[in-house]
């Protein structure tokens, strides 16, 4: 009778197999206790004090716009049950919620705009990147101008200071070491290097004359002088 192609009996196998069946068993475990919470949660009327305290607990850790924030109530009230609860009662209390915490200072849309604006433009990100964030957070256009051309005001930046920290970060152009400065590279590797540098600002909201610019550039200072 011919031997088994595989028999787990060296200490290694034994081993492996012994932590594999351990861990199914504690990722079994957990995805039981998931489900139980959920069912668990489900049966859980909705109340106007839950989503109040529900909204402090996620205000205290995260900042929000204010439609983001309803959406974040709106999706906590679907884990719970909403029998008995009819849309118009819901929305008015999501509506108090929100009321409550703007009046004590917590939800802001204007605050939410100019923290998101400084801290993405210090990330590297471009005007148009920050609208199209703030944007799908619900912050009103004329809010996102106002506050990104604050913001390019008070920290004295624009698209082309936010690209130069972009490449930097992303190690761009001269920031890098992955086409003019790699002697050993073909002209095809370093065409689709960048191109793919190119393509990597353009889908950040950069303006391809600015991204050009500072992907050919051949030294860093070349950059600096044009800052």
């Amino acid at each position: 009778m011919p031997e088994p192609r595989f028999q787990p009996e060296t200490g290694k196998e034994v081993a492996f197999f012994t932590r594999f069946t351990i861990g199914w068993q504690a990722r079994m475990k957990k995805d039981e206790k998931s489900q139980n919470k959920r069912r668990a949660l489900a049966t859980k009327p909705v109340t106007e004090s839950y989503l109040r305290n529900a909204g402090s607990y996620y205000l205290q850790r995260y900042a929000s716009s204010e439609k983001n924030f309803r959406d974040v109530l709106m999706r906590k009230a679907r884990r719970r049950s909403l029998e008995g609860v009819e849309d118009s009662e819901l929305a008015s209390w999501i509506d108090r919620v929100c009321e409550f915490y703007r009046q004590m200072g917590a939800l802001d849309d204007a605050a939410y705009a100019e923290n998101r604006a400084r801290y993405m433009r210090r990330s590297g990100r471009s005007a148009a990147w920050i609208r199209r964030a703030l944007k799908a957070k619900g912050v009103a256009a004329e809010l996102i101008e106002q506050k990104l051309v604050e913001t390019d005001q008070q920290e004295c930046t624009n698209d082309w200071q936010a690209a130069l920290a972009y490449a930097k970060r992303r190690r761009f152009g001269p920031f890098g070491n992955r086409m003019g400065q790699n002697k050993s590279a073909s002209r095809e590797q370093w065409y689709k290097e960048r191109q793919k540098q190119l393509a990597s600002f353009a889908r950040s909201g950069f303006r391809f004359d600015l991204a050009r610019r500072i992907v050919d550039a051949q030294t860093i200072d070349e950059l600096e002088s044009d800052d």
